[in-house]
């Protein structure tokens, strides 16, 4: 009989089984993550755990089984409003699948790319997934065959591993194309890392739509911060000392364009009066700018969800054959047709 939970002692796999009318069996496929459980099935799996605070005895299941039922995730900087998105996913499916998940930031002091990732495999964890550039694409060939890896906005190849990728370049171009459709012709540009391949593909973007519209390139509209708000300050910042003039403005990522609006306001330069300005990522806080701001919306959370279903698939020996959703422009008040501007 379903419903009714034990009154006193340990709770057992049993107990979990009975609660939830199932067999033992099904309930230690869904802990193991090994072998598909029906939706419905898992569900009830699920509130069963939950409402017994069931707590399985991972030492045994590690000894049984020869794993530790624990996945790593790296990612570059835990602080980072994109990446906390991204391991919050993540996070949840693996909990979902029976996985403990371990994080670790290459952003912390002291630590180079490849300790940390040796900080996770001597915690013994089934495999790890890295998320954007926190391994350089070098120190990632080197794990390649040593441990399961599922790695977001890389491409990698090999033993035991699978990449999640979007198309960075035909969305940037879409971007940059609506601020020329707007009728900006003089349009900055605000990186990240310049070596990192996804600023390098939104760059691309940017000049293809450039050229298809018979715009010249100039290298005084380009600058580099580092992904974060301050370092979008700051690349603004260079741009505006050195003279540069433009009346939009594309940023690489939402944090980038965070920091250029709050330099553009120090400055006396208002969003989309004198500047338009569009992002990328479409982060919580993007459409509580002031203005809201118009950027590029990618599936964090999802994305963060799918890499731990494909990790789970390749700890199980199963094809994994799901893509990242499309990236989606959205469109709101930060962007508008050119001015009398300042610049």
């Amino acid at each position: 009989m379903t419903g009714q939970a034990p009154s006193k002692g340990a709770v057992t796999l049993e107990d979990v089984a009975e609660q939830a009318g199932v067999s033992t069996s099904s309930v230690s496929r869904y802990l193991s993550g090994k072998v598909r459980v029906s939706d419905k099935r898992g569900v009830r799996i699920a509130a069963a755990i939950a409402q017994l605070n069931y707590q399985p005895n991972t030492a045994a299941r590690t000894l049984a089984s020869g794993r530790s039922a624990t996945v790593g995730v790296l990612t570059q900087d835990i602080a980072s409003s994109f990446y906390g998105e991204l391991v919050k996913g993540a996070e949840d499916e693996l909990s979902a699948s029976g996985y403990t998940c371990i994080i670790t930031s290459v952003e912390r002091k002291g630590f180079s790319e490849c300790a940390c990732m040796d900080v996770l495999l001597g915690r013994q964890v089934d495999g790890v997934i890295v998320m954007g550039h926190a391994l350089s694409p070098r120190a990632l060939s080197e794990y390649v065959g040593r441990i399961p890896l599922v790695v977001i906005g890389q491409k990698l190849k090999g033993p035991q591993c699978i990449s999640l990728m979007n198309d960075y370049v035909a969305i940037s171009a879409e971007a940059t194309r609506h601020l020329i459709e707007l009728g900006h012709t003089r349009i900055a540009f605000v990186g990240g890392l310049p070596k990192h391949s996804n600023v390098i593909a939104r760059l691309k973007g940017y000049r293809q739509a450039l050229q298809a519209a018979g715009l010249p390139f100039d290298e005084d509209l380009i600058e580099h911060g580092d992904m974060l708000a301050s370092g979008g300050a700051r690349a603004v910042a260079r741009m505006l000392d050195r003279g540069s003039r433009f009346t939009a403005l594309f940023a690489a990522n939402d944090e980038n364009a965070l920091g250029a609006r709050l330099e553009l306001y120090r400055r006396g330069i208002a969003v989309p009066d004198d500047v338009s300005l569009v992002g990328f990522d479409d982060l919580p806080a993007a459409s509580l700018m002031i203005p809201p701001l118009t950027t590029v919306r990618q599936p964090m959370v999802e994305g963060g969800r799918l890499a731990a279903q494909a990790m789970v698939a390749l700890l199980s020996g199963k094809v994994f054959d799901v893509s990242l959703s499309p990236l989606q422009f959205i469109q709101r008040e930060s962007t508008a047709p050119p001015r009398t501007s300042k610049l």
